[in-house]
């Protein structure tokens, strides 16, 4: 199973930083929508340009952000031709055209979620529309995910919701694949599946935490939506 660096912390920029520095990475473009930018992108922005990290802001336009053909285009219009590491600064939308630039370009790219809302971020496809049709486009997974705590505390609570949902969709997931193994000889982990079990068995543990948006709740509300990524 892939290991990736993954920090959850009440403020994960500084950590991002000391990655970045210890990996040379001097260029950045840093993907963000109006909202995110405002939530995490903008202080992102200035750590980078204080740590001496030339970061190159791709700031997608509008209120809400459709990941099809226009938004592709705009992002690798703006990032041009140079080799730069990309920065995902927000949840969903913001990550899958991030992955798929990245991926298209020859670029790694950092998850910095902004809501635990999905289970996308360390996975390795982008859910994208393409031609009116949503569709699942092969891309790649992050580098590292860094996740600030207090921006994912401070994110909308349907979105919270959303990704709890995710986490409780484990369970079905999970028998099905155990099903499919018994059934058809499909291909199965047990590894996997306990890992995916014990993540999702401790966010379910805090319920109550996750529906308060507590840091103790929300912090095992991302990990289990990064370790369902990975597995």
């Amino acid at each position: 199973m892939t290991e990736l660096p993954v920090v959850i912390a009440p403020d994960a920029v500084p950590a991002l930083i000391d990655y970045l520095h210890g990996h040379h990475i001097e260029r950045v473009n840093l993907v963000a929508d109006r909202n995110t930018w405002r939530v995490l992108g903008e202080r992102t922005a200035q750590a980078l340009e204080a740590a001496g990290i030339d970061a190159k802001v791709i700031l997608l336009a509008g209120d809400e952000v459709t990941p099809d053909e226009q938004a592709i285009v705009e992002v690798l219009l703006a990032a041009g031709r140079e080799q730069r590491l990309y920065l995902a600064v927000g949840s969903g939308t913001i990550t899958d055209l991030t992955r798929f630039a990245s991926h298209r370009t020859g670029n790694d790219f950092i998850s910095l979620p902004t809501a635990p809302s999905v289970d996308a971020y360390t996975s390795t496809g982008s859910s994208l529309i393409i031609r009116g049709l949503k569709t699942t486009v092969y891309g790649q997974a992050p580098v590292a995910v860094f996740a600030d705590l207090d921006t994912l505390c401070g994110a909308p609570q349907p979105m919270i919701a959303a990704g709890f949902g995710d986490v409780v969709a484990k369970y079905t997931s999970v028998a099905d694949w155990k099903l499919s193994a018994l059934l058809w000889d499909g291909p199965y982990s047990k590894l996997v599946a306990q890992r995916m079990e014990a993540a999702r068995d401790r966010c379910m543990a805090q319920v109550d935490a996750v529906g308060a948006a507590e840091p103790e709740g929300i912090r095992d509300l991302i990990d289990a939506l990064i370790e369902a990524g990975l597995c």
